[in-house]
């Protein structure tokens, strides 16, 4: 499953977008929803990507396998 959100609310650089998405920072969760993809897909191809595009929209892209994996079908917590 492939979504793709695109985002004119912010200006955002690409830099800090990264920053975002490779770090924790205070007030966002892309970090945390990022690593959580990672945990639960071992599929390489799955995760949330970003990039700001020429007219400072920013483009999220979550990819997602059909099934998870590393997953306890008895939790509820996802």
């Amino acid at each position: 499953m492939i979504f793709e959100i695109l985002n004119d609310a912010y200006n955002v650089t690409k830099e800090q977008l990264s920053a975002a998405l490779d770090y924790p920072q205070k007030g966002y969760g892309l970090y945390y929803i990022k690593e959580k993809i990672k945990l639960y897909y071992s599929d390489e191809k799955c995760g949330l990507y970003a990039d700001v595009l020429d007219n400072d929209i920013v483009k999220f892209k979550l990819i997602l396998a059909k099934e998870l994996n590393n997953v306890d079908s008895n939790n509820t917590n996802l």
